[in-house]
This record gives structure tokens, C-alpha cells and sequence, in this order.
């Protein structure tokens, strides 16, 4: 079963059928903003994404047996979060870190620290040998899982490589799906997509555009980039074409800009009309077709290369991410049971944080500690939309935590 999953920042998920378009089941979370970048599905049993202002992942079962999310706490406010191939590691960007956890256990595996600002997102390549972070300070880090867990510690600051690709925020990045040599980053920032050789570890080539540049994203072949702006335009560029050119591939930097009249771009300047925050390609039977959501609340179905629009779907606020992911017919029966139980939370362990693996502000672990050492009833309180209920179970906590009572207060009910 192909289907589209949409994200959007209402807190609403919704799971599509590829073919038809037509709504599978629907997620519904209206307790936050959504975060961009941290929607995942695992293989045919959860969907998930993070909150912007709580340090928790809403979590779902496919069939949609429970109504409600879970709420999985998290060490801080996640700003991006990705699922192996596998479905067993999930590693997550909190603030400048980098963390990666196991899904079954809940163990955390790693703790990452390179950057001085915070992490826009981390993507896992080469059969999740190595993870990819790209960060709001312009760097882009290289992060090998085997080395980690070879080298016995459990808080690294080298990763295996770091290059600083921009001095502004970096938007977004994809990363090629192959393993081994020839892997490659697509990196944009402002106006630019620079291409990162993971293995050479340097870039290979670089394009300017006119336009601030939002999101992009390749084929699988590697053969076109789609590039959405903050303006509402994209544009399609042949990347077959420039590498089989010589004198095109040998350019420190195209000019890939509306006017540059090249033929081997195509703009679609009234795609949306606000900022496209996610790009999904797919290969049809009847070739390519590209996906693009946008801040204009609209998601749109595109052919390539005519840049003709073949459907035009309206949803209640502005796309955060957009996934493509194949399931299991049998996913949406209400019978069907996940192949593993997410543990409870996702927190350090108290040997790592007693070494100083994990600094965490440590007002915030003590609120944290609060949800973990009662998560029947904070889970209540966090799904609750009474809030006087909420009151009177923090009341509860208060009996007993008398201290943390007013920054568990703060942290769990939104003011007025």
C-alpha cells in the first residue's frame, strides 16, 4: 500500500492513498504546533512527530486503535528527528545536540556535539551506517553509528567530518540513498545548493538561484533536483544533463536564476503562493511526478518537467513535512498489533547523565523526572483538554513534589 503521509502544523497527520488521494485515517493532536522535519513513520506500526513547545513525540498506532497520541518524553524540545531503515534507531536533533536512541529498548546509544546552534535536521545514509546533521549554524556534520558504539563512550564531539557550508542557516538537505562510495549531500541555504561529497568530504559542485531557496529534493537516480522557495516558486533542474557537460560540471557555480535562460531548468513561478516547506518525488508508471507542500495550506500533485498541476489538495493550516512510505494492507485493521511496544520515554540513562555525558539544563530534567516517575498521569494531563482536570492532577503531583510543582505547572499548561 503506497500512501502520502502530511504532517501539518494544526497537529493534524493524515495518511493518503497515493493512486486515489483519498484519506486512509487521520491523526489528531491538537495540543501543540507541530515541529517541521521530526515526522516519521516506523515500518507499519507507528507515526510520529515532535511538538514545538514541549519536550515530547506524539506517537500513534497505525490502525488507530487509540484515539489519543502517547506522549514519549523527550530530554528537551525536539527540532528534527529521523527512523532508520530498519526501524530500530531513532536519532533526534535537541538544541545543539544530536541523539540516537534504541527504538526497542529506549537505550540511548549516543550523544553528538559539534554545533553552536541549533540542529534544522538529521537525515541516516548508508544503510544507517552514518548520520547526517545539518545545523542553523551553516555546518554540516558526519556522524559513523559503528564507531560510536565501537569506541565504548557514549558522549562524542569528532564526527567523522564537519565542514562549515554557509554562514547563514542551512533550510534543508537530502542525502543520496546508496551505500558506500559516491554518497552525496544536497545542502541549501539562502539562494544556494551546494553538493557534498561525503567521501571526499568536499563540494563538488554548487548552484545560485535568485530566490531564497525552502526545501529540496532529488530522484532516487539522482538525475533532477526540485527546488522549493520561500517565495512560492520551484524549479526543476536536470542534473543528468550538467553532469554529462563538461563545461557545465566544471563551473565553480551555475547560475541556475529565472532569466539565466538555460534549458535545463524549468521555473513554476505561481506554484503557492507562500513558502513550499516540503518536497516528495515519486517514479509512477507513467514517470516521475513530484509532490510539494506548501504555508499556503495546500499540498500539490505536479507531472515533472510540464510543471503541470494534476490535483490540488486543500488542508486546515500550513504543511509542515510530507512523507512517502509503503505499508502493510493490513495496517489499518483495528486487529492488527505493532511488532514491538515503544518504551515509556526516551531519557538518559542515570549512569550517563551521573558522568556528565548529557548537560541538560537541570531545572528541566527535574520537571522530565516528575512525567517519568508519574506517566500515567501526566500522559493524562497532556491529552487532557480540561483544564481544570489538568489543575487537579498536578495537584496530585504537587502533594509530593511540592518544588518542582510550579515549573511542572509552567511546563505542562499552556497560559491563556
Amino acid at each position: 500500500m503506497q500512501a502520502l503521509v502530511v504532517n501539518e502544523a494544526c497537529g493534524t497527520t493524515t495518511v493518503y492513498n497515493l493512486d486515489t488521494l483519498e484519506t486512509y485515517t487521520t491523526f489528531k493532536d491538537n495540543s501543540d504546533v507541530s515541529r517541521p522535519n521530526t515526522l516519521c513513520c516506523l515500518e507499519n506500526d507507528y507515526c510520529i512527530w515532535a511538538n514545538v513547545n514541549k519536550p515530547t513525540l506524539n506517537v500513534f498506532s497505525i490502525n488507530r486503535t487509540a484515539q489519543q497520541a502517547k506522549k514519549k518524553v523527550m530530554p528537551g524540545k525536539v527540532q528534527c528527528a529521523c527512523v532508520s531503515n530498519d526501524g530500530r534507531l531513532l536519532c533526534c536533533g535537541i538544541g545543539e545536540n544530536i541523539m540516537l536512541w534504541d527504538l526497542i529498548s529506549g537505550d540511548m546509544i549516543a550523544s553528538m556535539s559539534k554545533h553552536y546552534r541549533a540542529i534544522k535536521k538529521v537525515q541516516f545514509v548508508s544503510n544507517s551506517r552514518y548520520i547526517v546533521a545539518a545545523g542553523l549554524d551553516g555546518v554540516i556534520s558526519v556522524w559513523s553509528i559503528p564507531h560510536m558504539k565501537e569506541s565504548g563512550e557514549t558522549h562524542h564531539t569528532e564526527p567523522k567530518a564537519s565542514l562549515q557550508l554557509s554562514l547563514q542557516d542551512i533550510a534543508d538537505i537530502w542525502c543520496s540513498p546508496c551505500s558506500g562510495a559516491g554518497v552525496k549531500v544536497y545542502v541549501a541555504s539562502s539562494k544556494h545548493v551546494r553538493v557534498l561529497d561525503l567521501e571526499k568530504k568536499s563540494i563538488v559542485s554548487a548552484m545560485y538561484f535568485d530566490t531564497n531557496i525552502s526545501s529540496i529534493c532529488v530522484d532516487e537516480c539522482e538525475t533532477t533536483l526540485y527546488v522549493g522557495c520561500r517565495n512560492g516558486y520551484i524549479c526543476e533542474v536536470d542534473l543528468a544533463i550538467i553532469s554529462k557537460d563538461p563545461a557545465l560540471s566544471s563551473l565553480k557555480e551555475l547560475n541556475l536564476t529565472i532569466d539565466s535562460g538555460h534549458d535545463f531548468i524549468s521555473w513554476k513561478t505561481n506554484a503557492h503562493s507562500a513558502e513550499v516547506s516540503s518536497l516528495v518525488v515519486l517514479m509512477g508508471n507513467n514517470g516521475p511526478t513530484f509532490i510539494s507542500g506548501s504555508h499556503d495550506n495546500t499540498f500539490k500533485v505536479w507531472d515533472a518537467w510540464s510543471v503541470q498541476c494534476n490535483r490540488s489538495i486543500d488542508l486546515g493550516s500550513a504543511v509542515c513535512s510530507m512523507g512517502h512510505y509503503t505499508f502493510k494492507p493490513s495496517v489499518l485493521d483495528t486487529k492488527h498489533k505493532p511488532s514491538f511496544e515503544l518504551p515509556s520515554n526516551f531519557l538518559p540513562s542515570d549512569k550517563g547523565s551521573a558522568d556528565g555525558v548529557v548537560d541538560f539544563d537541570t531545572e528541566n530534567q527535574k520537571v522530565r523526572d516528575v512525567c517519568v516517575k508519574f506517566d500515567d498521569c501526566v500522559h493524562l494531563i497532556l491529552t487532557s483538554t480540561d483544564l481544570e482536570k489538568k489543575v487537579d492532577d498536578l495537584n496530585d503531583i504537587k502533594n509530593k513534589y511540592q518544588k518542582n510543582y510550579e515549573k511542572a505547572l509552567d511546563n505542562l499548561i499552556p497560559s491563556k
